[in-house]
């Protein structure tokens, strides 16, 4: 037979990259066959066996790439080196084994340690690995890096605590109008000079603090406002406090129903009585 007849020896990328077109038949895969490319092929998870003791028993490409341990490095090290000093500090490795081996598995979110100290936010999960008599023989631990989800969830959190802050501390008062009147969510200070605390107005049909002469010209407005998405209306009128006397707003009032964040009519007004 020629040289050039004869088969290439199996290269990894070859078994572990998808063929194009139909793949040529194989005899099946023996475990330790399956195990080595689930072990080699995986790399957006770190996959990782521990000892009983929880040191690193077997280690996958994703491990490698995410810690940033090599597998000669990484074997026989505690699993303690990928925690935070202050979750090393509170034993949370030993809890974290401790629960996978009374229940089966045990689930993390949790600051990581890569080496050279940076941190990574990641999402893991520890079962135990028992033989057929019941023993434990150790763990496997499967992680992912999610560390720019949760860097966009802060971000987001932030920017909704800033905003929160801005709305409740303002000294104008904001409110949400349902299409049919029904106040959906109100600021502290818009009701505080009515002498209404927003609990008390949240489910209530707003239009019913108007006075008797302004009900019409406002109730006429809102009926504009409705008809015209987007559009921004100016107003003045009288609300009634919770003592029975009337006080004088200014209000601007715009149609964001289609807006599906919103939904909602917004209405700010100030006391100018």
């Amino acid at each position: 037979m020629s040289a050039n007849s004869e088969s290439p020896g199996t290269r990894q990328e070859d078994v572990c990259a998808p063929a194009s077109g139909v793949p040529p038949s194989r005899p099946a895969q023996s475990d330790e066959e399956q195990h080595r490319l689930l072990m080699e092929c995986v790399t957006d998870y770190a996959i990782f066996l521990l000892d009983a003791e929880g040191r690193v028993a077997a280690w996958n490409a994703g491990a490698e790439r995410i810690l940033g341990y090599p597998e000669a490095e990484a074997l026989g090290m505690s699993a303690s080196l990928f925690f935070t000093p202050e979750d090393v500090a509170a034993d949370e490795l030993e809890k974290e084994l401790r629960t996978a081996s009374e229940t089966g598995r045990a689930g993390d979110d949790r600051w990581q340690v890569r080496k050279g100290g940076s941190r990574f936010w990641a999402s893991g999960v520890t079962t135990a690995l028992r033989d057929g008599d019941g023993r434990l023989r150790g763990f496997a631990k499967v992680l992912r890096d999610l560390t720019e989800r949760r860097r966009a969830e802060e971000a987001l959190q932030a920017s909704e605590r800033r905003c929160r802050a801005l709305v409740e501390n303002a000294f104008d008062g904001v409110t949400l109008i349902a299409a049919d009147g029904r106040v959906l969510e109100t600021t502290p200070s818009t009701f505080r000079g009515l002498g209404y605390a927003p609990e008390e107005c949240v489910g209530r049909d707003g239009l019913e603090l108007l006075h008797p002469d302004d009900a019409p010209a406002v109730r006429d407005l809102l009926t504009r406002v409705l008809r015209e998405p987007g559009v921004k209306v100016t107003a003045q009128y009288r609300l009634r406090h919770k003592g029975g006397s009337w006080r004088w707003v200014d209000a601007v009032a715009a149609n964001l129903l289609a807006d599906p964040a919103v939904g909602a009519v917004v209405v700010n007004h100030r006391d100018v009585t």
